[in-house]
């Protein structure tokens, strides 16, 4: 199972669009289910993008990745992302 909320905070605009930087944080929890329910990961992650257009953006950022009962992570984050619209 997987759970995670995230805020995008537009910082050189009203709203996250067209030319404007952003920040995005979050939290994501990971639990297994078999062959019982069992924490396996908790991602926290905080990150700067900024939005070309609509549909594609880029982001850079850190995340920290807890892992149990394993060591932890500690990871740069790189995303550019396409929204691809399927319908209207």
């Amino acid at each position: 199972m997987r759970y995670r909320i995230q805020l995008g905070i537009p910082i050189t605009g009203e709203k996250i669009e067209k030319g404007v930087v952003f920040a995005t944080v979050g939290n994501e929890f990971l639990l297994d289910t078999k062959p019982k329910l069992n924490f396996s990961q908790n991602r926290l992650y905080a990150m700067l993008g900024y939005q070309f257009t609509s549909s594609l953006n880029f982001q850079f950022g850190y995340m920290y990745i807890a892992r149990s009962p394993s060591p932890n992570w500690h990871r740069l984050q790189v995303f550019l992302t396409q929204k691809l619209f399927f319908y209207e």
